[in-house]
C-alpha cells in the first residue's frame, strides 16, 4: 500500500495491481476465514443438485444450507476487509465463526445499498425502457450496439453505488464513519475513478460467468465456484485498498487544515 500513497488522485492501475497480489500475500488468513464459505458453498451446491429428485426433506436442507452460505458470505466479506486493512495480530483476535453487531451492520449496509439502487433503477425505467425499445428497433440485428448502450445507461447508477460501497470496509474495521454521507464525502473528486475500480472487475466477471452458464456439469460448477471465490477476494481487495487510500488522504488533509488554522495570521 505504501507505493500508492503518494498519488494525488486515486491510483486505479496501482490498486488493481496491488489487489492481484493480496490472495498470495494473505493466503493463510484467507483460507482460515474463508473456510466456512468454501465448505457451506460446496454443501449447498451438493444438496441443490439433489433437489430435482423432489422431497420435502431435500427442500428443507437446501434452504438451511443456502441460509448458512449467505451468512457465511457476510462473515467472509467482513473478514477479508479486516485481513487487508488491519494488522495480523488484530485480525487473529477475530473468531472465524461469529455473528456480532459488526456483521449485522455489514449486512444492513449491503441490503440498504441494494434496495436504494433498485428503487433508483425502477424510478428511471419509464424513461430507459422506451429508449432501449427504440434502439432495438433501429439497431436491428446489431446486438453489440444494443448491449453497449444498455450498459452505458447504467453508469450513473454504478457511480452512485460505487461511492456508497465504501461504507462496507468502514463497517468491517469498526470505523466511526459508517454512514453513506461519510462514504460520499470520502470519495469526493475520485468518484469516477472509484467507479472504474469497483464496477469494471464486477462487470467483467459477470460477463465471464454468463458465458459459462451454458456448461452445467457439477464438476465445472465447482470449478466456477472456486473461480468466483478468487475473483470475489480480488474485488474485496480493490474495495479495501480504495477505502484505505481515500481514508488516509482524508486524514492527511484534515491534519493539514488543522495546522494551517493554527498558524498565526
Amino acid at each position: 500500500m505504501d507505493n500508492i500513497r503518494k498519488s494525488k488522485k486515486l491510483p486505479v492501475l496501482a490498486i488493481f495491481c496491488e489487489a492481484l497480489l493480496l490472495p498470495q500475500k494473505h493466503f493463510n488468513l484467507l483460507i482460515r476465514y474463508g473456510l466456512p464459505v468454501l465448505i457451506l458453498g460446496i454443501l449447498s451446491a451438493t444438496v441443490s443438485s439433489f433437489s430435482s429428485y423432489g422431497g420435502s426433506d431435500i427442500g428443507f436442507f437446501e434452504g438451511i444450507f443456502s441460509l448458512g452460505f449467505a451468512l457465511s458470505l457476510v462473515m467472509g466479506g467482513v473478514s477479508c476487509h479486516r485481513v487487508f486493512l488491519l494488522d495480523r495480530d488484530v485480525v487473529l483476535k477475530t473468531p472465524v465463526l461469529r455473528w456480532t453487531m459488526r456483521e449485522t451492520r455489514y449486512l444492513i449496509g449491503w441490503i440498504t445499498i441494494g434496495v436504494i439502487a433498485l428503487a433508483i433503477g425502477l424510478s428511471v425505467m419509464p424513461l430507459v425502457v422506451p429508449m432501449l425499445d427504440n434502439l432495438s428497433n433501429s439497431a436491428g440485428n446489431d446486438g453489440v450496439q444494443y448491449w453497449l448502450v444498455s450498459n452505458v445507461l447504467y453508469l450513473p447508477l454504478m457511480y452512485i453505488v460505487s461511492r456508497w460501497m465504501l461504507i462496507l470496509p468502514a463497517i468491517a474495521v469498526d470505523s466511526s464513519r459508517q454512514r453513506m454521507g461519510a462514504a460520499w464525502a470520502l470519495s469526493k473528486n475520485n468518484g469516477w475513478r472509484l467507479t472504474v475500480l469497483i464496477c469494471l472487475p464486477a462487470f467483467l466477471s459477470g460477463q465471464l460467468f454468463t458465458l459459462l452458464e451454458s456448461f452445467e456439469t457439477f464438476t465445472l460448477y465447482i470449478l466456477q465456484y472456486f473461480l468466483w471465490l478468487f475473483l470475489g477476494v480480488i474485488e474485496l481487495g480493490i474495495l479495501s485498498l480504495s477505502y484505505a487510500w481515500l481514508r488516509d488522504k482524508s486524514s492527511l488533509e484534515a491534519q493539514k487544515n488543522t495546522v494551517d488554522a493554527q498558524k498565526p495570521v
